[in-house]
């Protein structure tokens, strides 16, 4: 299964310059990043974490706060940090331990985690999200029958017969008209 640990940092830019804490808990990562002081000047303040599990991944350091945003958005782009279930509680615990946080959460990843029962319903909402949808149900039903099918837009066979037919009625151009047979000059 694998196990992770959580670091705290300054600065997460470049977290070796400043303060830094590593191999913590999330309960000694929280306090650590609650004493670090908001006005110092080195960065911005951080919590991020480390998933020893034996995929590409392992021993990576990920960030997971920035200043006072939780972001899950990042997160999410790597799939398997979103699919790991080490991440996914400590994501619920993170947000537990530090509400007063902003969450940016586009895809509704910590709703999905929080309400497992209605995970349907969060997939739809995502790819409503994908496709700019706003009324909350994918619409998949019969469409109206307003209009007929055939009266918008007319057929191109149809319109191909009746050229045909119009060029067969017409009479060939005259080649020679009586009383004009050589310009003047």
């Amino acid at each position: 299964m694998g196990q992770i640990t959580f670091y705290t940092a300054e600065c997460m830019e470049f977290p070796s310059l400043g303060e830094y804490h590593n191999n913590l808990t999330l309960q000694e990562a929280v306090a650590a990043y609650q004493a670090i002081p908001a006005n110092r000047l080195h960065g911005i303040k951080g919590i991020g974490f480390t998933l020893e599990d034996g995929s590409i991944y392992s021993g990576m350091e990920y960030p997971l706060v920035r200043g006072n945003r939780i972001d899950l958005d990042n997160l999410c782009l790597v799939e398997h940090f979103k699919e790991s279930p080490l991440v996914q509680e400590a994501v619920i615990d993170l947000v537990r331990a530090l509400p007063d946080l902003t969450v940016d959460d586009r895809e509704n990843f910590l709703l999905m985690l929080t309400d497992p029962k209605n995970h349907l319903k969060n997939a739809e909402v995502q790819v409503e999200d994908d496709y700019g949808m706003i009324d909350g149900i994918i619409n998949n039903g019969e469409r109206s029958k307003d209009k007929e099918p055939g009266m918008d837009k007319p057929s191109v066979l149809g319109q191909l017969s009746q050229a045909k037919k119009e060029c067969a009625e017409r009479k060939p151009p005259e080649l020679g008209k009586p009383g004009k047979d050589e310009p003047e000059l």
